[in-house]
């Protein structure tokens, strides 16, 4: 009858009626939070994007505050904010200038702090390093361990160091070959881990090949590739050195932080390490790992029974295979990615894109 069509056709207009989009605001992420930079480098940039949305005036406020460095004599103080316009997702640089002074002086330490509109605070730490002291002596002693430790800045000139056991606070090795249990409390550059070495916590710089395990230290160098990480290991390499941690075995329950990331990053199924604030590069592969806050990805990377401890909305360029574990029920847009035919979603739905 006309009265059931023009029902019909009502039911049919109220169906075609859409739901109006809620506003995506979106937040601002800061692309790096540990830099270590030389003094005579005169300025730093600190880059800040807004993700997730362009929706409506978004702002971030941002202060300098002192550790052991200070202002006007090792960098100069700053004090702003920076404000994104309706629509506005351009990225936006902050510059920091240093102080190059002409003192004798150990590195030195102060922080960006970052407050956005939510009142969520952002913590950047920079650590300046003195070129009056140069990372790498001209002329260096020859390595030679007394009771078993080492108290200076020492070449090994690509020796192996049998009875190594400690290295102090002002203990400096380079270019040594490591087979020992080793206590680190200063610094070790430039040199080789056996499949029988073991080194415990300080500073590591330079380039490093380890066959060998690795625990709670804080990587400065170019370059690590190989061995075994435990514990807790921060990546605080500078923006230049781009300093990446590659082909790596993580142990149980590690927590990797910074930096960049290459080649195989295998973790334990059992225990998983977690991964936060990094960069993956191109072609790489995380296996048995969870992914945290402020990982990004580059083309063809590959994650393997990972989970995420948050909600991630997009991943471009990813394959997805074996066991992916979501945070909650969650929706993820998949660009220009793969899911394979063994993987099984679990907590997480997949929304194709090309």
């Amino acid at each position: 009858s006309n009265t059931d069509t023009s029902n019909e056709q009502e039911a049919s207009n109220e169906s075609d009626v859409k739901e109006p989009e809620t506003p995506q605001q979106g937040h601002i992420r800061v692309a790096q939070t540990d830099f270590v930079v030389n003094e005579k480098a005169t300025k730093l940039d600190i880059t800040l994007s807004r993700v997730d949305g362009k929706d409506g005036e978004l702002s971030i406020q941002y202060e300098t505050f002192s550790l052991t460095a200070n202002t006007a004599q090792d960098y100069w103080y700053a004090q702003g904010d920076f404000v994104w316009e309706d629509q506005d997702a351009s990225d936006k640089v902050l510059e920091i200038y240093i102080k190059d002074d002409a003192e004798r002086e150990n590195s030195e330490q102060f922080q960006v702090k970052f407050i956005d509109d939510a009142g969520l605070e952002t913590v950047v730490t920079i650590e300046i390093i003195s070129d009056e002291l140069p990372t790498r002596p001209d002329i260096a002693a020859v390595c030679r361990p007394e009771n078993r430790q080492i108290n200076e800045t020492c070449s090994a000139e690509s020796h192996e160091l049998f009875n190594l056991q400690s290295i102090t606070t002002q203990g400096n090795i380079s270019e040594a070959i490591l087979s020992t249990e080793i206590i680190n409390n200063g610094r070790v550059s430039n040199s080789v881990l056996t499949e029988n070495a073991t080194l415990y916590g300080g500073i590591i710089s330079g380039s490093i090949l380890s066959q060998g395990l690795m625990c709670d230290f804080e990587f400065r160098g170019s370059g690590l590739a190989g061995g075994v990480l435990c514990g807790n290991i921060i990546n605080s390499s500078a923006e230049q050195v781009h300093g990446v941690i590659q082909d790596v075995i993580l142990a149980s329950d590690t927590y990797l932080r910074g930096g960049e990331l290459a080649g195989h990053i295998q973790g334990t199924a059992s225990s998983p390490a977690l991964i936060e604030n990094v960069f993956v590069h191109e072609d790489s592969k995380l296996s048995d790992v969870v992914i945290g806050q402020k990982v990004f990805f580059d083309r063809n990377v590959i994650l393997e029974n990972v989970g995420f401890t948050h909600q991630v909305d997009y991943l471009e360029n990813v394959t997805l295979q074996g066991i992916i574990v979501g945070h909650g029920e969650q929706h993820l847009v998949l660009k220009n990615g793969k899911i394979a035919e063994d993987a099984e979603l679990i907590g997480i739905e997949v929304t194709h894109y090309q």
